[in-house]
């Protein structure tokens, strides 16, 4: 089985490369943009398995970002985000998965090997 490719969309840099170093640990290969435009441009024409997305992005938000795959791709799509709980409930619908920062990053990698594993079956 071929491993597992990732984007990581996040405007942190240091936060980025946090998760790369967990992911790549957890036998996935990443890849990474730090806004909505990049991010939608390596989701649309990139091999993919799962989008770990922030929220709040610079230029185009985490959510139209995930509208424009779910309108073109079939890929996991996991949210990140400060939000509160209401928020939360209300974008999480859309997406494949949910994880509030701050997190442990070993646990977002728990969380993308789960979602992947749901969605394999």
């Amino acid at each position: 089985m071929a491993t597992r490719r990732i984007l990581i969309v996040d405007d942190n840099e240091p936060l980025r490369a946090l998760l790369r170093t967990y992911l790549v640990d957890a036998g996935y290969e990443t890849v990474e943009a730090s806004d909505g435009e990049a991010a939608i441009r390596l989701a649309l024409f990139e091999q993919l398995d799962l989008v770990l997305l922030d929220v709040i992005l610079p230029g185009r938000s985490g959510i139209y970002v995930l509208r424009e795959i779910r309108l073109r791709r079939d890929i996991p799509v996991v949210l990140m985000s400060t939000l509160g709980e209401l928020e939360q409930i209300d974008l999480a619908d859309d997406a494949d998965g949910y994880i509030r920062k701050p997190f442990r990053p070993k646990d977002v990698a728990e969380h993308v090997t789960a979602v992947l594993a749901r969605k394999t079956r």
